[in-house]
């Protein structure tokens, strides 16, 4: 499943290219996104928590 190889992906011990950026709009912060190289994928994982559902979110999409 995709979501798993995301997770092994940017857990600390992996040994891998790794950059983290902020995102702001208007002075306001808005989401800290990980940027992941692994062999051929280039990932980028977004993480947050929803106060509306109370649920933590994982978003990502390969490029």
């Amino acid at each position: 499943m995709i979501i798993e190889k995301v997770l092994k992906i940017i857990k600390p011990e992996k040994q891998i290219q790794r950059d983290v950026f902020d995102w702001y709009e208007e002075g306001i912060w808005k989401a800290s996104i990980i940027k992941c190289k692994d062999n051929k994928n280039l990932i980028y994982v977004d993480s947050y928590f929803d106060d509306e559902t109370e649920k933590f979110y994982i978003e990502y999409y390969i490029k």
